[in-house]
């Protein structure tokens, strides 16, 4: 009967049309058909694309950047820092409104009322039907799908304040798209523009002093706005006011949860505003070093534009590694074992700290010099009443040298990543103190060595391993390398073996070490801290070998050729 009807409904027209398509409702509503949505005739076919823009350039930070419209916002990963466009993945999905053509969208009740689109890699589907009543449809839609969006004409949106991974960051992207007068049958084409801004800053992979940036470097935007409310139906988007935060924004280089490219480039999506001028606006951190960078000028940023800033002030003083507490075993307790390096005492590291991955550099001790005004002298520097180093004659590139042109200290390119040496007590404890840190404890600087080992060497007990993690005299030619040019310990620390002898807090009376206190229980940050020789570990490059146990001294009077030291921050 259904059939018959239906055949002898499409040979109908004018009024007989009209007069069996109302039978044909009561017919319907008789045999009790519940589906809502049976006088719907056909689902809706959707074209989707993402649209693009020309670049703008202007200038933010005091350098050039790109001001990018339709820039790779969301939707799929962008390959690299040059890559602005956007494409559709797998599994996206999008929310579609509709209404008669003409009317205005409403909070609720509209013909088509966030449906979702998704897509499988090749089309879009959606269970949304054509009304055969309506001619002409007004269709309205935005990325990423809420199931929870009620009210399309004042929903909040808040961008994810850590898009640190992809999902954060595609889940921040809000685009909308809108089209009117399309006829029922029709297939619907929509063209997604952005309704917020992006953020991008470029960290060059080397600085102009030979530095490049650390990977456990973390970066942050300060103070943005990171919500608002959205208008539908008015494509405008409303910044709330007093929400601001700090976002962590995703970094392209990202492979497979790393980060291994040479190059640091992060991106984060932010609400149309207004950047002050000087507003705090990049922190670049590392360990408890932190480096910021403030926007020059105001810029007033634009819905569907990125921002892109190159930033080479990152910071290369104090990269450091969080050691956390513990305790652990100090000490020889190998057969035969020095009488100073006795006896073995259980001891506990009280509070986690922070320690540079590296012995302190000529760059980062440069660095010191010339933001503390400390004058030339031709053989010993002296600052606030005392000695900070002595210059090394014989080898003046290993040392800092001050350029009288420019009235400034400089290292000898090529050098700056060379220990600094040759330093006296005053010039150890006075860096560290303008860094915000201190010299480790001797049981601070043994915990983090041994890095959980109990062996000679954090590596084991064969000395024929030690060349791979330490320069000493079976390798280094007689001479100071680099550092971080050997493997580290399991902890990230380079060079806790050779190259450079490092200072520690404890002191001694004499030159010649006496046995540790005896032990007395479980020992909780043992140190001792008055006396004219700083103890000193690690060995050097003229070392035969080097341990995580042994001991030696430095007078504080005096500077060595061959002693450096490392700096930590305690929390």
């Amino acid at each position: 009967m259904k059939q018959m009807l239906k055949s002898y409904f499409r040979k109908l027209s004018g009024s007989l049309f009209i007069l069996f398509f109302i039978g044909l409702q009561a017919c319907q509503e008789k045999m009790e058909i519940a589906n809502p949505n049976e006088q719907q005739k056909g689902s809706i076919r959707f074209d989707i694309q993402i649209a693009s823009h020309d670049d703008q350039v202007g200038t933010a930070l005091g350098k050039t950047h790109r001001n990018t419209s339709g820039a790779s916002m969301a939707l799929s990963p962008p390959g690299a820092r040059s890559n602005f466009t956007t494409n559709s993945t797998a599994g996206d999905s999008v929310g579609v409104f509709a209404v008669p053509a003409g009317q205005p969208l409403a909070a609720a009740g509209n013909l088509i009322h966030n449906a979702k689109l998704v897509f499988d890699g090749t089309t879009w589907s959606s269970n949304a039907n054509w009304d055969r009543d309506i001619a002409n449809y007004d269709f309205y839609a935005y990325y990423p799908y809420n199931p929870k969006l009620t009210d399309p004409i004042n929903f909040k949106f808040e961008v994810k304040q850590d898009q640190r991974t992809l999902s954060n960051f595609s889940n921040s992207d809000l685009m909308v798209a809108k089209i009117s007068a399309i006829p029922s049958g029709a297939t619907v084409g929509l063209t997604f523009h952005h309704a917020l801004s992006l953020i991008q800053v470029e960290v060059p992979g080397t600085a102009m002093d030979g530095s490049a940036p650390d990977p456990g470097m973390e970066l942050m935007l300060n103070r943005l706005n990171y919500s608002g409310t959205y208008n539908l139906f008015l494509q405008r988007f409303t910044t709330s006011t007093n929400t601001y935060a700090g976002l962590r924004p995703y970094r392209v280089e990202q492979t497979d949860g790393g980060a291994q490219n040479p190059t640091y480039t992060y991106r984060a999506l932010v609400p149309p505003q207004t950047i002050e001028a000087d507003q705090a606006l990049i922190f670049m951190t590392l360990g408890k070093t932190t480096k910021v960078t403030k926007q020059k000028n105001t810029l007033q940023m634009m819905r569907s534009n990125a921002y892109s800033f190159t930033v080479d002030d990152f910071p290369t003083g104090g990269k450091a590694v969080l050691i956390k507490a513990g305790i652990f075993m100090m000490g020889n307790g190998n057969p035969g074992a020095i009488g100073y390096e006795l006896p073995l005492r259980l001891v506990e590291i009280s509070k986690d700290f922070y320690m540079s991955k590296n012995e302190v550099t000529l760059s980062e001790y440069v660095d010191f010099l010339n933001a503390n005004y400390v004058k030339n002298d031709p053989s010993l520097v002296m600052w606030n009443g005392s000695a900070l180093f002595f210059y090394n004659m014989n080898r003046p590139e290993l040392s800092p040298i001050y350029d009288e042109t420019l009235k400034k200290w400089k290292v000898e390119p090529g050098y700056e990543q060379y220990p600094m040496t040759l330093v006296f007590s005053h010039g150890a404890l006075s860096y560290c103190n303008w860094v915000g840190g201190k010299l480790p404890t001797e049981a601070q600087w043994e915990y983090a060595c041994r890095a959980g080992s109990s062996t000679t060497y954090f590596f084991g007990n064969d000395i024929a391993n030690l060349e791979d993690y330490a320069w000493i005299i079976s390798n280094s030619s007689n001479s100071i390398q680099p550092v971080g040019q050997k493997l580290p310990n399991n902890w990230g620390l380079y060079d806790m073996y050779g190259n450079v002898e490092e200072m520690t807090l404890d002191r001694s009376n004499t030159g010649v070490l006496a046995g540790y206190p005896s032990p007395n229980g479980v020992m909780v940050d043992p140190g001792e801290f008055t006396g004219e020789y700083h103890v000193v570990r690690g060995g050097s490059y003229r070392s035969i070998d080097a341990t995580s146990s042994a001991r030696s001294t430095s007078n504080s009077m005096q500077a060595y050729l061959a002693t450096g030291f490392r700096v930590i921050y305690e929390k």
